[in-house]
Formats: structure tokens, sequence, C-alpha cells
């Protein structure tokens, strides 16, 4: 029986581009940044850092620092105004909750940034710990990083993810996988063993792991 529920925050639980696309397309405009739904996609699944190092090499590390502060700040902001989980989360969690099934979040967002998004969904409660993004450290790191603070056997979890990232975080660690193709990395994923389509799916899923 899986011991706990590794999800992945953004383009796994959240709608990621309804507040991080516009205030990111604001300031790269005003960087000369142009923008391509290609270079759109790469960011919804990776860190701002690691797209301004392949697609605006010619930026030094401070003005990096000043464009990834610049869009947590306006990604929050956003967040608090009118940030939404994808269909059918919310339902997938109370009943998974109410089924005595340990959660936790690892995701690629700062603290400041996955904080905001629980507390404005409400979901907060549902998790028993939350992983975020630690600067020098892969999504795979930080994944290893939480099971050894949990003490919990890989055999024994499952992550669930939208993207390459998730996935190969899941195989370097020994973990099971679900992939969900609504995300925003489903091209990454297709050679996973489970992919669902939505939060219907993705909660049976679960439940076959658990059975």
């Amino acid at each position: 029986m899986a011991v706990i529920i590794l999800f992945d925050l953004d383009g796994t639980l959240y709608r990621t581009h309804e507040t991080g696309l516009p205030a990111f397309r604001e300031i790269c405009n005003r960087n000369g940044i142009e923008l391509t739904p290609q270079k759109e996609a790469f960011l919804l699944y990776t860190t701002t850092d690691s797209f301004l190092r392949k697609y605006a090499p010619d930026m030094d590390s401070g003005q990096r620092a000043a464009f990834v502060h610049e869009l947590k700040w306006k990604e929050i902001e956003a967040v608090k105004e009118h940030g939404r989980l994808f269909d059918g989360i919310l339902d997938m969690l109370e009943t998974l909750a109410q089924s005595g099934v340990a959660m936790a979040i690892c995701g690629l967002g700062s603290k400041e940034y996955i904080e905001a998004v629980l507390e404005h969904c409400g979901i907060a409660h549902y998790f028993k710990a939350v992983y975020h993004r630690i600067d020098g450290l892969t999504k795979a790191q930080v994944l290893k990083t939480a099971l050894s603070d949990m003490r919990l056997e890989p055999n024994l979890c499952i992550m669930v993810g939208d993207s390459v990232t998730d996935l190969t975080a899941a195989k370097e660690n020994g973990l099971p996988f679900i992939g969900v193709s609504y995300g925003y990395g489903a091209d990454g994923i297709s050679d996973a063993d489970v992919i669902v389509q939505n939060a219907a799916q993705l909660q049976a899923e679960i439940f076959r792991y658990l059975m």
C-alpha cells in the first residue's frame, strides 16, 4: 500500500498558465524577448532561470535575478486575485483525504508562490508536507530530500506530474509515476506507463495503486 502521494503543483493541480503567462509576457516584452507557444510551454514546466538561460543567453546573472524576482511577485499577486485549480481537483483531494490517503506537494515553484496557491485555493490542509524549489537542486534531488525527510520507501509512494521533469524525478528515485495529459508537458511523458486525462481518472488510478 502506498504511504504517500506526492503531487507536482503547476500543470497537475493548478492552472499555472492563467496567472503566470500574462505577467511573463509583459516582462518579456519589456526585455525584448520574443515569445512563441513552444517557449511558453517550456516555461510552464521548468524554472524562469532555466528559461532565461536557454532563450535569453545574453542576460547576465543580475538581469536574470531581477527578472525572476519581478515575475515571482507579479505571479503571486495574480494567484491571490484569480488563481484556479484544474476541474475536479478539489473534489479529488477531498475524496482522497476522507479515505485517509496521505499527500504532499513536490513542486518547482518558490516557497512563497506555492504557499500562495495552496492558501488561495483552500487546499493547504490536505498536504502533510510541502517541498518547493531549492536553488541549485534538480527536482529529482528535491524529491530525494522529501523522501529522506519523511523517511519514506520510494516503492511505497507515487509521484504525480505533468512533465518530463516529474517523470525523471520519479525514475531517479524509484517511484511509480502517474502522468496527467491535461498539463503542460504531455509530449515529455508520452512513454510513462500510466497517463490520465482528467481528475476523475487520476483519482481512480490512485485508488487502483492503493488496492
